[in-house]
């Protein structure tokens, strides 16, 4: 029989193994350096309603990547939002596939606006002492609605006066609930509202293109990718543990119009307010 020594050996070295085969799950989404000489082949995350007419139509959300390069990590994380409230969750990474897709179904509800936004990460360890990182994001939106002969109509953007009239109506609906949480966030950490640009969370892709507020590219692209660390360790693994949703709010960024730091506002799994605040560290403001 193996003496203690030896048994606690064997027992460190099967913590250390199962440490460094589970690791890549704790510094997923974590940023590096952007590697501005890496790109996606392709990235979309799509939002559609199927067997409309049927009694049960069902509606499938679908986040899709893929790249040429072989990255040392792969990670695509989504978030869904019906009604301006927390729907859904995905996470999904790898270190071999170069293609990954990611699918849920569920019932579509009446009279409702789906939001979804994804976060695509790579991570490239190109020796030891360098790693560098690259992400895009991609968002769908669709509105469902009940026909009076209870089938379903859907679309992504109005296409005639009716479908104008119903989504307006719907999203002024959606925007005041939404002021009213963000306010009562707001108003709970006692945060002076003018000082701050506000950014749902939703409208984050439109500054993959272009700088946030005062910032330049290059920063923005740095903020974006550490907002996203960020999120993923204090909203997107305690909500992926969840087997309901509890109808959170889609969180605010409001970004310090003195570029000092930004502050995301949440209320967590639990329906506790919550915030992150994030340094910008930005040395030439714009």
């Amino acid at each position: 029989m193996p003496n203690k020594n030896t048994l606690y050996l064997c027992i460190l070295i099967i913590g250390v193994l199962i440490f460094k085969i589970y690791q890549p799950t704790m510094t997923t989404l974590k940023y590096f350096p952007i590697d501005e000489e890496v790109s996606f082949s392709e990235i979309a995350t799509t939002l559609k309603l199927k067997d409309r007419e049927a009694k049960h139509p069902y509606l499938i959300w679908q986040i899709d990547s893929s790249q040429q390069l072989s990255p040392y990590l792969k990670h695509d994380v989504g978030l869904l939002y019906q009604n301006g409230q927390l729907k859904g969750v995905q996470s999904k990474w790898t270190q071999e596939q170069k293609q990954m897709t990611q699918l849920t179904e569920f019932s579509p509800d009446k009279d409702s606006l789906y939001q979804a936004i994804s976060y695509h990460y790579l991570e490239f360890h190109q020796t030891d002492q360098q790693i560098k990182s690259y992400y895009q994001m991609s968002t769908a939106q669709l509105f469902t609605f009940v026909r009076p002969d209870l089938s379903y109509d859907s679309f992504d953007l109005p296409k005639s006066k009716q479908e104008e009239q119903r989504a307006h109506t719907l999203e002024t609906k959606i925007a005041e609930q939404l002021n009213v949480a963000w306010t009562t966030l707001i108003d709970h950490f006692e945060i002076n509202r003018k000082l701050y640009n506000e950014i749902p969370l939703i409208d984050l892709q439109h500054y993959q293109n272009q700088p946030l507020p005062g910032l330049s590219m290059t920063d923005t692209r740095r903020v974006i990718a550490q907002l996203w660390e960020g999120l993923y360790k204090n909203y997107i693994i305690p909500n992926s543990q969840e087997v309901l949703m509890n109808d959170n709010v889609m969180p605010l960024i409001l970004l310090d119009k003195n570029l000092d730091h930004l502050i995301v506002l949440f209320t967590d799994h639990k329906q506790n307010e919550q915030q992150l605040i994030q340094n910008l560290n930005v040395k030439h403001q714009q």
